[in-house]
């Protein structure tokens, strides 16, 4: 069963290549979501982007660089 409150959505999920991010990015792409795989460059978080396929994306950060923070203040701030 799908939930329709994720359906057009897109998560953005840090740590989603492995354990509960991970979890929680295919959770999100079962309910319809499109979702961004955020982990560091070397994790598996490029494998997970392939394995959820065309619905998921990798994008390599660290959410302790200032620029990260910067970045996701900015997003969240959108009206």
């Amino acid at each position: 069963m799908l939930c329709v409150a994720l359906q057009g959505l897109v998560g953005i999920v840090t740590g989603a290549a492995s354990g509960l991010g991970r979890a929680t990015a295919e959770r999100f792409v079962r309910e319809g979501a499109k979702v961004v795989i955020c982990d560091l460059p070397k994790s598996a978080g490029q494998e997970v982007a392939d394995q959820l396929g065309s619905d998921a994306v990798f994008s390599p950060v660290d959410v302790r660089e200032t620029m990260f923070r910067a970045w996701f203040e900015m997003l969240v701030n959108l009206k």
